[in-house]
């Protein structure tokens, strides 16, 4: 177990840095994360995160597509200190104000989902972290697929309860790979606000 899971928590090293820089390459990374911490939250029991990362294959997919069909609408020229993709030009946008409704309601409805969903399946009572994070994550990498800006806000959240969760399950070396997420999330913020302002009309 442990070795998948280091492999699982280097290729988490390498997309975090590529969600950072808003590469596209990272929706591949994504792909084999997800089917790596299939087997690993299979193996310690955690079904919700087990079902958030076979989504997460499915919607890896989606992102890449989607990525690649909004770039090609991105005409406009950016300023040099923006980011630039391996593809060409990569734009980032703040999501409508009033969305946010929508995001807190789904978060909260699928959180709830995740938890009864997967009780009944195991027929155990599911860990709550488990099921906030799943329903909250699902959430995030939606706004991901639409180059939102305040996904990382989601994911601040995420990562914080994600701490407390593979605290209690042992799973060291992942709760290393969060607290990281956690830190670099605040920076990710920073940084994909001053592209999308960069890349707003004026």
């Amino acid at each position: 177990m442990a070795i998948i899971e280091i492999f699982g928590v280097l290729l988490g090293f390498i997309y975090l840095f590529l969600e950072y820089r808003a590469h596209q390459s990272m929706w591949l990374v994504s792909m084999v994360m997800a089917l790596v911490y299939i087997v690993v939250y299979f193996k310690t029991g955690l079904f919700a995160y087990m079902t958030i990362y076979g989504l997460y294959f499915w919607m890896s997919l989606y992102g890449a597509y989607r990525w690649k069909r909004l770039q090609k609408r991105e005409l406009t020229p950016l300023s040099e200190d923006e980011i630039v993709t391996a593809e060409g030009e990569n734009r980032l946008y703040f999501m409508p104000k009033n969305y946010w409704i929508w995001v807190i309601a789904l978060s909260i409805l699928m959180s709830v989902g995740f938890y009864y969903s997967v009780g009944a399946i195991s027929g155990e009572a599911p860990n709550p972290f488990d099921s906030i994070i799943g329903g909250m994550s699902l959430v995030a990498m939606g706004m991901l697929t639409q180059k939102w800006v305040e996904q990382w806000i989601l994911l601040i959240i995420v990562n914080a309860i994600s701490i407390v969760l593979f605290w209690q399950t042992a799973l060291y070396y992942t709760l290393l790979l969060h607290g990281v997420y956690f830190i670099i999330s605040f920076f990710g913020y920073l940084r994909w606000c001053k592209v999308a302002k960069a890349g707003e009309p004026q």
